[in-house]
């Protein structure tokens, strides 16, 4: 999230429009943070984020969610049963 020059958000964004411009493949993004919050939660959302996870990560919920991320799961926004508060997988957003 937080990262020298630009925030994790910023660059989220940026791909996306590039992903856009150039009519590319979406780019799975993972946006690992200790800010968890609501607020953050629905900022990643709108910034295109695949994956939001909260530090500290259980890494049984990181595998569940990428195995998700890269799986096609369809379901939006589908919580890991290993996941604790604060992750979520935007499979509308992942479609290709």
């Amino acid at each position: 999230m937080h990262m020298p020059g630009r925030t994790g958000l910023e660059v989220a964004r940026s791909v996306r429009v590039l992903e856009t411009l150039g009519k590319r493949q979406r780019t799975p993004i993972i946006m690992l943070t200790a800010a968890a919050s609501t607020d953050l939660q629905q900022s990643s959302i709108d910034a295109g984020v695949d994956l939001f996870l909260s530090k500290p990560v259980d890494p049984r919920a990181l595998l569940c969610g990428v195995n998700q991320v890269y799986s096609g799961a369809r379901e939006p926004r589908v919580a890991c049963a290993a996941s604790g508060a604060g992750s979520y997988v935007d499979r509308d957003r992942f479609a290709t």
